[in-house]
């Protein structure tokens, strides 16, 4: 009579995983650095500028600008913060959406391992890498990162509370995360 297993690990499970990890911080790094390729090669546009001016304001007049902006606040009001702590040249105002296209990219994979498997979470992460216009509102300074970042965010803790809804804060995740995106953006409303 055999003795009933007691463990589900199975060898090579270790070395899978450290495989698994490093491929995610090669892809991590990778996205970094092209979406830094090119950061200040160009000046800042109409609309980077408009973002760039609203955001210099108080919070107070801040609000008031946003007031009669087509885009909520929630954007200019984290770029406002972002000026305080790293400055207004160039780099520093676009690394706001490289950081957002960046965290963008780890929910690709961490929503894809979740729903498929490691080696598709892999593959969905270098598209979401090297895809071109993520890469380029990664280097925009304007809402578009942030906005797809919140409802991949939010799909995630969606999908987590269908999974398992007695786990009321995935939908409190959910819905705090797409108020946030609305706040973002209003074609938030269509996601």
């Amino acid at each position: 009579m055999a003795l009933p297993q007691l463990s589900i690990w199975q060898p090579g499970d270790g070395l899978r995983k450290i495989k698994y990890k490093y491929h995610v911080c090669l892809i991590v790094i990778f996205s970094v650095l092209i979406r830094l390729l090119f950061l200040t090669d160009r000046y800042l546009w109409c609309d980077e500028a408009s973002s760039v001016l609203i955001s210099r304001h108080s919070v107070d007049n801040l609000l008031f600008h946003a007031a009669f902006d087509v885009h909520p606040p929630l954007y200019y009001l984290l770029l406002h913060d972002w000026m305080i702590l790293w400055g207004d040249s160039i780099a520093a105002v676009r690394s706001l959406s490289l950081l957002f296209g960046i965290l963008t990219v780890v929910l690709v994979i961490a929503l894809t391992r979740w729903l498929a498997n490691e080696r598709t979470a892999l593959l969905a992460g270098w598209f979401a890498a090297l895809m071109p216009m993520a890469v380029h509102y990664s280097q925009e300074t304007r809402m578009y990162a942030l906005m797809g970042m919140l409802t991949l965010a939010a799909a995630l803790a969606l999908m987590m509370w269908i999974k398992t809804p007695t786990h009321n804060r995935y939908l409190v995740a959910y819905a705090l995360l797409m108020t946030f995106s609305f706040y973002t953006h209003y074609f938030t409303l269509f996601t």
